[in-house]
């Protein structure tokens, strides 16, 4: 499709008429689009997929220009990269922001807002939280204690599923939530139960608490994450304190680890989703980026190591973003300038790494983005807001599946 635009033209203050000349233009030859093929970066985050029509707003006629057009803007339709994923506009619910359905201007916006897919309940909270337990019912086998960020004796702090003050958001309104909005969810379960559980089988156990969960959705969630940034040590389970666990786990997770437990929970939660006739998926944790010379050894192999046990028993990949340095006072260009170079890089090392760990490209979700830039308020700013934008015009030209 060609689309021809009048340029603007001052007038000379003498009073002679200009006189126009009309540019010589190569005709565009368009080509129809055509149907782009699915990259396994998307998958099944496409299905389902309808095209979209737009719909002129309200305008005023104004007069014509008189003068010759300068400037030919031509657009190449067929080179179409892909299908736009719906579920590219996400956010997060946590259970700190209200209960949501008592806020009908927060419902309204979020309604507008169109986000399409909603992740509860964490975060970090999700390492913590108990879907299914009333305030300060945390399971028997539960130390009070937690190693957070080395600090054994740190309060574990735990989240309840059942908790109806006004703070915080219960497991029923946020499924009230997403259907008053529109929306869709995508569950991240408490993973770090498997590590500082104190009974016999904790990892059965969290796996068997994670299965109830999807019999008692009953069908409502179909994307599923097991675990939160479980290779960081600002994580519950991360650490855990070995003289509370009876089933031999090491002091520090691994990938090969998560790997392991990976499949005990896939197993069990997909039983359960058969049972009740329902079709899941279900992701796995990833590091982004090469770690192999990382600070941290749990970086360096986490990626291997997973793979190495769980092989192509992840139905996506997750990953996490937040595109500037930590606790940096990043300037706007920089910040914006990420969106492009880091967007790229993080989905071109993805494919990298299934390809090395010899696994099947899986689709790629990416379930918490934002920016770490601090010290001039940029996490608030209208350059915060830009490269957002710019962000999610990225995420769909590198073709991600979910964010």
């Amino acid at each position: 499709m060609a689309a021809v635009y009048a340029g603007c033209k001052k007038e000379s203050s003498s009073g002679t008429d200009t006189p126009v000349t009309t540019p010589t233009t190569t005709p565009v030859t368009v080509t129809a689009p055509t149907n782009p093929a699915t990259a396994a970066s998307v998958g099944f985050f496409i299905d389902g997929w309808l095209p979209k029509t737009f719909t002129a707003p309200a305008y005023t006629e104004v007069a014509k220009p008189t003068a010759a057009a300068t400037v030919t803007v031509s657009a190449d339709y067929s080179a179409t990269l892909t299908k736009v994923s719906k579920y590219l506009f996400g956010n997060n619910a946590n259970p700190y922001m209200t209960q949501m359905v008592t806020e009908p201007v927060l419902i309204d916006q979020i309604s507008r807002l169109s986000p399409n897919i909603i992740r509860y309940p964490g975060g970090n909270i999700s390492s913590i939280f108990f879907w299914n337990a009333a305030v300060n019912q945390a399971p028997a086998d539960t130390p009070a204690k937690m190693v957070y960020d080395g600090q054994a004796d740190s309060d574990a702090g735990y989240w309840f599923g059942k908790n109806t003050a006004s703070y915080t958001l219960s497991l029923d309104n946020y499924y009230q939530m997403l259907q008053q909005t529109g929306s869709t969810g995508i569950i991240t379960i408490n993973y770090g139960y498997a590590r500082y559980g104190t009974g016999a089988n904790p990892v059965a156990k969290a796996a068997h608490l994670a299965a109830d969960w999807v019999r008692y959705d009953k069908g409502r969630t179909k994307y599923w994450e097991i675990g939160n940034e479980s290779f960081g040590n600002w994580q519950a389970g991360f650490k855990i304190n070995l003289s509370n666990n009876k089933d031999g786990q090491p002091e520090t997770q691994t990938g090969a680890l998560y790997g392991q437990h990976f499949k005990v929970f896939a197993d069990s939660m997909r039983k359960a989703a058969t049972e009740i006739g329902s079709a899941i998926k279900i992701g796995g944790q990833l590091i982004e980026y090469d770690a192999s010379t990382s600070y941290s050894a749990v970086y360096k192999s986490w990626n291997s190591g997973f793979f190495g046990q769980a092989g192509n028993g992840a139905d996506y990949f997750i990953v996490h973003n937040y595109y500037t340095p930590y606790q940096q006072n990043t300037n706007a260009l920089d910040i914006l300038n990420t969106a492009t170079t880091s967007t790229k890089s993080v989905a071109d090392y993805i494919k990298r790494a299934a390809q090395t760990n010899n696994v099947t490209l899986k689709p790629i979700a990416l379930t918490e983005w934002n920016i770490f830039a601090e010290g001039s308020k940029q996490q608030v700013s209208h350059v915060a807001g830009m490269h957002a934008a710019m962000v999610l015009g990225e995420l769909i030209k590198n073709q991600y599946g979910m964010a």
